[in-house]
């Protein structure tokens, strides 16, 4: 890892932690969590656990779009690139 990228790990992960703890940013993902609540937790007609169903990939892609999203802006607002933060994420994991 070289001093630029080590710098631009440091410097953004308290950027992302902030945003996230944010109120825009939990509203959104509550407002997600709510619309499609009511579509998980599918159990058989035994009361066993029947898998994930082929259903949950398509409302897995909208959440993936979601977080997509706030991170680009977040990105755009901050003047990073958001390949810079997906390796923030990868090297503080």
């Amino acid at each position: 890892m070289s001093i630029v990228d080590e710098f631009v790990s440091e410097d953004l992960l308290p950027i992302v932690i902030d945003y996230c703890n944010s109120e825009d940013f939990v509203y959104s993902i509550n407002k997600f969590q709510e619309q499609y609540a009511d579509q998980f937790h599918v159990e058989s007609k035994t009361g066993e656990d029947s898998g994930i169903p082929h259903e949950y990939h398509s409302i897995f892609m909208k959440y993936q779009e979601l977080i997509d999203g706030h991170f680009e802006s977040l990105a755009h607002k901050h003047g990073f690139m958001i390949n810079s933060l997906y390796k923030c994420f990868r090297d503080s994991g």
